[in-house]
């Protein structure tokens, strides 16, 4: 089968650094690897069986301020390489490299796979078996080097984001030094083509390493041109949606509600402004903000189609379907009070409609954008914490449990129910003005607010029950799993009989995928799901 023109020039490095290193010193072409001593002692590529493996993440995104997801790349990392530790592999075969985009990662992946053919091949001579064993006890671990918008940042770095497939080429419209040496369009074009040299340099490196007999995992990002041994899907914008929508149909207690007593629902969709010189980027935003949509709506559609949810500004209604995300989407940009007015704004609406300003339940996807509705709330009077919607457990049992003085004693409390306006005649003035405060009370009381990411500066605000929830991917359990997948594959047992990998369909592909189930934090569990696992300290939550 013809080779592309990307996996030629890959093929031909290779080639051509093989060669070089059988004619000069072995330190002129080691990426990592020590050049073999005529020792013993000392194991050559030839008999090193050792398992081996080789991580590539992204370098941290950058955050906004103070609110900074936990999970980030430079926490996962060393994670893995202790549980692969501990499952046998030597410390000085496990390397890691993070590359701030798609290119620099690229070539540092083709630099690995090429360092690692030619070591072998002046390797004394050693026979093939040899060699393809050391292959086969090779694992590359590799996050692709997605380019999300600063919004997408805000959920933290393990949430896939769409990566853009090369666009094709028309014949004569680009000549070949041109492809890889950008630079003689327009910056806009010079920067696409950048981009899709190193998607193309990437996917090509990675098939040579599994031709070799390497094995290669994909994390939380997937390459749609390449057939991965394994694909970690660790969170995605739709999965995030879902969850928060889930956790507030529990809390709200929905299947309880009805068309009469409807729960009041305000979702915050976070969506960067178009980009008109890049409408590619604005597309994966799109498909970003849909996608986290589609988790919600998925959930709470049944619920507005017969009444039971409702919104207070009208943005949402029982007609709404996924295809409407655009109705709730706005750009926060980088400052939590245009979150803070775009709530604000919605419940003025509502107010000018004649309708209660009641709100049950707020949707904000993520830390940052709850911050600005915990703002809002508190600016426009509403009292109470989330703690006092179906409580179990109380604010001082939540303290109490996370400073080890108590153990949490949950106890059920039915949903306080609006009050009925009819008044009979033998109901006094006193009792009128009392329903009526109750009334303004109820209107006025704190809702529920959702979020992601599990920012150490809205850890104080699920304490004190401002925010009800965030979540958060399951780091140490994906590292544990993943480092007994590679184990695995490096010992030719395949995958069979891990319960935590699957076969799905991606994007026309079926593929093994390891996923575990998000993490919903709130206060009754931070302690076990943050503190006791060492997310963070027991002062990040205010205490």
């Amino acid at each position: 089968m013809e080779l592309t023109r990307a996996q030629a020039v890959v093929t031909k490095t290779v080639s051509a650094a093989v060669g070089v290193c059988l004619l000069v010193s072995a330190s002129a072409c080691s990426w990592s690897e020590p050049a073999p001593e005529a020792s013993p002692k000392q194991p050559t590529a030839s008999t090193q069986t050792t398992q081996a493996a080789a991580i590539f993440t992204p370098s941290d995104g950058l955050t906004l301020s103070q609110h900074t997801p936990i999970n980030k790349w430079a926490a996962f990392t060393p994670e893995l390489k202790d549980a692969l530790t501990k499952l046998g592999f030597d410390k000085d075969q496990v390397t890691t490299s993070t590359g701030k985009n798609l290119d620099e990662q690229s070539r540092q992946v083709q630099d690995y796979v090429v360092s690692h053919l030619s070591h072998r091949a002046r390797s004394d001579g050693a026979p093939s078996p040899s060699k393809s064993a050391a292959a086969r006890a090779t694992t590359l671990v590799v996050a692709p080097a997605a380019q999300p918008d600063a919004l997408a940042r805000q959920y933290g770095d393990y949430v896939g984001y769409p990566i853009q497939q090369p666009q094709k080429e028309q014949a004569g419209s680009r000549k070949t030094d041109q492809s890889e040496n950008p630079g003689s369009g327009d910056k806009a074009e010079d920067e696409r083509q950048q981009e899709d040299n190193a998607y193309q340099r990437l996917v090509s490196s990675l098939k040579l390493a599994q031709k070799d007999g390497m094995h290669v995992v994909l994390l939380s990002s997937d390459l749609p041109t390449l057939t991965p041994d394994l694909l970690v899907g660790m969170s995605n914008a739709e999965a995030v949606g879902r969850l928060q929508a889930q956790q507030l149909v529990s809390k709200l207690e929905l299947d309880k509600a009805s068309r009469t007593d409807p729960r009041a629902v305000e979702v915050m969709l976070p969506r960067s402004a178009s980009d008109r010189e890049d409408p590619q980027a604005n597309a994966s935003a799109d498909r970003f903000a849909q996608d986290a949509f589609k988790g919600v709506w998925g959930v709470l559609a049944p619920y507005f189609r017969d009444g039971r949810a409702i919104s207070p500004s009208g943005l949402l209604d029982g007609k709404s379907s996924e295809q409407d995300w655009r109705a709730v989407a706005f750009d926060p940009g980088s400052d939590i009070g245009i979150s803070d007015k775009q709530l604000t704004a919605r419940m003025e609406k509502a107010e000018a409609a004649g309708k209660s300003q009641r709100i049950d339940g707020v949707i904000a996807m993520n830390d940052f954008i709850a911050s600005g509705a915990i703002s809002a709330l508190t600016d426009m009077g509403y009292t109470g914490s989330s703690a006092d919607v179906n409580p179990e457990i109380s604010i001082g049992d939540i303290v109490g449990n996370m400073t080890g003085k108590k153990d949490l004693q949950r106890h059920a409390v039915p949903h306080p129910r609006p009050s009925d306006s009819s008044n009979s005649s033998e109901q006094g003035d006193q009792e009128g003005r009392d329903r009526s405060n109750e009334a303004s009370q109820n209107e006025h009381r704190w809702p529920i607010i959702t979020g992601y990411g599990a920012y150490t500066y809205n850890i104080p605000q699920i304490v004190k029950g401002r925010q009800w929830m965030t979540g958060i991917e399951d780091r140490q359990g994906l590292a544990n799993e993943l480092a007994v997948v590679c184990r695995s594959l490096n010992a030719g047992q395949g995958l069979t009989g891990l319960e935590y990998v699957s076969q799905q369909n991606r994007q026309g592909r079926q593929l093994p995928v390891l996923s575990r189930p998000l993490l919903a934090v709130s206060a009754s569990n931070l302690k076990s799901s943050l503190i006791d696992t060492g997310y963070i300290k027991l002062a990040d939550a205010g205490l």
